[in-house]
């Protein structure tokens, strides 16, 4: 970890993933509005990003990591690293006005998925059970 305090928008990869597909669909059905003169909606970049309570410090990403995978972890920050930003966060708000699209899962949710992923992913023996457990986690993603 080069940065404990560093703040990140941590999303589990369904959600920007169901974000495209919404924008698919709606280019596809051509639903998009124009903005502007000229300009499709759908030419326009879009962030999928998760709600702003789940910007969280790089340290409470770990410490919510190991409430489902055990271990420990040692601060061996360096001081003299490279600069990042500290701060990252990613603006949605066109994404849900535009395609009424939003995150479904908070930062719990998200850690908990995906450490549950991982864990599940090193103990599969065949490639059936990662399809499977892969398959699971999509269809728990899109229950309302």
């Amino acid at each position: 970890m080069r940065n404990k305090t560093a703040t990140r928008p941590w999303q589990h990869v369904l959600e920007p993933l169901g974000g495209y597909l919404i924008l698919a669909m709606q280019m596809a059905a051509g639903t998009l509005d124009r903005v502007g003169d000229s300009h499709s909606a759908s030419a326009m970049a879009f962030n999928f990003g998760p709600e702003l309570g789940s910007n969280r410090t790089v340290a409470e990403l770990v410490q919510e990591i190991l409430k489902h995978w055990p271990g420990n972890w040692v601060d061996e920050c360096d001081p003299k690293a490279p600069h990042e930003a500290g701060k990252l966060n990613l603006a949605t708000d066109k994404a849900f006005h535009t395609l009424g699209w939003r995150p479904k899962w908070d930062f719990e949710t998200t850690i908990k998925k995906t450490v549950e992923w991982y864990l599940a992913a090193e103990k599969c023996q065949q490639p059936k059970e990662f399809y499977e457990l892969t398959i699971r986690q999509i269809e728990e993603y899109n229950k309302p």
